[in-house]
């Protein structure tokens, strides 16, 4: 059960991430440099990767990449279907892990 639940949590965070990513129009300025100038996918599969390092730095940076985003907005083509296909990917993940949790 609790497998099932860190499952579940760790998609919803990953896709929230670049749903707000992607809505704030946060991503990799192509001059910047540092760790943490990732493009939205970057700060989602950071999430997914390592949850317990890269979604409270997500929200720590959060405040200072909306800054940023601001002056040199980062627009996400095709922003809706890739939501979509990344919502698509997260459930396929969910139900193929899920088995493999005990309810």
């Amino acid at each position: 059960m609790i497998g099932t639940i860190w499952i579940v949590t760790l998609a919803l965070a990953t896709f929230w991430v670049y749903w707000d990513a992607t809505r704030n129009n946060i991503g990799r300025i192509p001059d910047a440099d540092g760790f943490f100038d990732l493009s939205a996918i970057g700060w989602a599969s950071a999430t997914a990767c390592v949850a317990w390092l890269a979604f409270p730095a997500y929200i720590v940076k959060r405040p200072e990449l909306k800054r940023r985003a601001a002056s040199a907005p980062i627009i996400t083509p095709w922003r809706r279907q890739k939501l979509c296909a990344l919502g698509a990917a997260l459930i396929a993940i969910v139900f193929c892990m899920a088995p493999q949790a005990q309810f």
